[in-house]
């Protein structure tokens, strides 16, 4: 774990239960703490046979405070759960890594769906979900097998209200699928402002797109976390 993340999701950690407990303290010592400190700063899951894994590691100078395992008998090898707080408000972390066969991705998904989350929590979700929800933008091929479970994704966003932070990243980005105007253009998801004047501030222009209304203000914006100005949890994936 390095640099400023509060929160950094691993997949794919292909570790035994046995090793969880050695993982864990590993990281603890690293941060300066005695072992018992072991179940506050990281979180590990597996299969049988080091299949898999995920884990959620928490940086304990960070913004996140007073994180715990939330729901650990659903725990397994694509899914991890965790809740702390963040300004105050309680958050539900959800590592995913979802299974790369299409069925099993579809099952995985709608068992997510049909889980009871804590009503009073915001959700951050992350991980490697294993499709895409536009095909035109994040894959270079559409393919219908490759793609199985997008649609029981979307409708776990959908319950939950998460959003799709490349929405709000996507500048340069014209109409409602999302394609871009020329495959030239530089990468939307990496271009979040135009280029202003030295030392003058830049401005986004506005543009009409899945995440914006007419006058160029967001559908929908993200929760804010409290306070005078919006305090928010850094998030790295693995």
């Amino acid at each position: 774990m390095r640099g400023n993340q509060d929160v950094v999701f691993l997949q794919e950690t292909h570790l035994n239960e046995k090793e969880h407990d050695i993982v864990a303290r590993h990281f603890t010592a690293k941060w300066g703490f005695k072992y018992t400190t072991v179940d506050r700063y990281s979180f590990w899951a597996s299969g049988k046979g080091r299949r898999a894994g995920v884990a959620i590691l928490v940086n304990p100078y960070g913004a996140v405070r007073n994180m715990q395992s939330w729901r650990s008998d659903a725990w397994s090898e694509h899914l991890v759960m965790t809740t702390g707080k963040l300004a105050g408000r309680r958050v539900l972390f959800i590592n995913i890594y979802a299974p790369s066969n299409g069925a099993a991705r579809i099952l995985f998904f709608n068992r997510l769906l049909n889980s009871e989350l804590p009503a009073d929590a915001e959700v951050i979700c992350g991980g490697d979900f294993n499709c895409v929800l536009k095909e035109s933008v994040d894959r270079l091929g559409a393919s219908r097998t490759r793609n199985l479970g997008v649609r029981e994704l979307q409708r776990f966003m959908d319950k939950t209200g998460i959003i799709d932070p490349a929405d709000y990243l996507q500048d340069g980005i014209n109409g409602e699928d999302g394609v871009r105007n020329s495959e030239t253009e530089d990468d939307p998801r990496l271009q979040t402002a135009d280029q202003a004047p030295q030392g003058q501030p830049a401005e986004v222009p506005a543009r009409r797109g899945r995440g914006v209304k007419e006058d160029g203000t967001p559908r929908s914006a993200p929760p804010s976390t409290g306070g005078e100005t919006d305090a928010h949890a850094t998030c790295a994936g693995g």
